[in-house]
């Protein structure tokens, strides 16, 4: 049909810091079903999606668990847990998490990302960067220079360095 001619589908999803993911990519296909125990993500990985989509203004899960009424952007980035004697799993004030989606349209048969950095500095968080990358994928060194991350300025400077073309939206 002509509806399914324009479609985006998802097929990739890269979380950088976010939560419990230090550097996941999570690859899709045309249906998905996420499963797994309490507490191993699934909530996460779909407050990712929301969040990039809804270009930040999202509100996340809060039936998921107990912890839910502390689900924010900083917390996500300082990973949360709430255990007895551990409150984070990144116990630090300076943090750079990314989140980013790889499409496919199907109308232009090219790839583009959607992506957003999100930085903790001294424990306030900044206001996050939307962007987009046109027709091309991701590879690691987009996100990570010397086993660091990259902060927007460096991300858009490799991008262009790689041919890309990167743009902030919103």
């Amino acid at each position: 049909t002509k509806e399914m001619q324009k479609m985006k589908t998802i097929k990739k999803l890269k979380l950088i810091n976010w939560h419990s993911f230090d550097n996941e990519e999570f690859e899709f296909s045309t249906v998905n079903v996420i499963t797994g125990e309490n507490g191993t993500g699934k909530s996460t990985i779909l407050d990712a999606i929301h969040y990039l989509q809804s270009g930040g203004t999202c509100k996340f899960n809060s039936a998921a668990n107990s912890l839910s009424s502390g689900r924010t952007v900083e917390n996500y980035l300082k990973a949360r847990i709430g255990g007895e004697g551990v409150e984070f799993l990144r116990d630090t004030n300076d943090i750079i998490g990314h989140i980013a989606i790889e499409y496919f349209d199907t109308n232009t048969r090219k790839p583009y990302i959607i992506g957003c950095v999100l930085q903790l500095v001294d424990g306030r968080l900044n206001q996050p960067i939307f962007y987009q990358i046109k027709g091309k994928t991701w590879n690691d060194q987009l996100f990570f220079a010397k086993n660091e991350v990259r902060n927007y300025d460096e991300l858009e400077k490799e991008a262009k360095a790689q041919g890309l073309d990167i743009s902030v939206v919103g």
